[in-house]
């Protein structure tokens, strides 16, 4: 008798396992290709993209910034996280990573991560790590950037691979670029 309960018991898991790792921005399951680095499952850490040098959570993805966001305070709403995934915080910080590594609250009130203060969120358009498919997008009331090693967002959407100063946000006046 016991053993029919079993299989009904790990075949419901094997279901609730398959459906959390449907969604590729969060979970890694689209990990195919694309960027590899030693560094997965560290925490945010650094990766190499079409963008240049970036900040990427702990499955490889990239991390973003929102133009609405404020010091420690997300503006992106329920309907907005679910296009744009809230980064969640590890603790862990992985050797590259010069921004300051935090956490606040989503919109929701669930932990969000932060750099420099700032939230930071995943794209679920980005399908594999690395993809980039989120720079620049205007969503919304924003526009979403990808973040430097710094924790500086980059402004450009062109495929500049060097990690030098090109292509960072130059910021003019307080918050090298969170001042919007």
């Amino acid at each position: 008798m016991r053993r029919p309960i079993l299989i009904t018991t790990l075949a419901g898991a094997a279901l609730v396992l398959a459906a959390c790792g449907s969604n590729a921005a969060t979970s890694g399951g689209g990990q195919q290709g694309g960027t590899t680095n030693a560094a997965a499952g560290a925490g945010i850490h650094v990766a190499k993209t079409s963008l240049g040098k970036v900040l990427v959570d702990s499955n490889g993805f990239t991390v973003y910034t929102f133009t609405r966001d404020k010091m420690n305070k997300s503006n992106c709403d329920a309907a907005c996280l679910h296009f744009w995934p809230a980064v969640s915080p590890s603790g862990a910080k992985a050797a590259g990573v010069m921004g300051k590594l935090g956490q606040t609250q989503s919109m929701t009130g669930s932990p969000i991560a932060t750099v420099n203060g700032m939230p930071i969120y995943n794209y679920s358009g980005d399908h594999n790590p690395g993809d980039v498919a989120g720079q620049n997008s205007n969503k919304f009331g924003g526009h979403w950037y990808v973040v430097s090693p710094s924790g500086q967002p980059i402004t450009t959407s062109g495929g500049s691979s060097g990690g030098g100063g090109g292509g960072y946000s130059g910021g003019g006046g307080g918050g090298g670029g969170y001042s919007y």
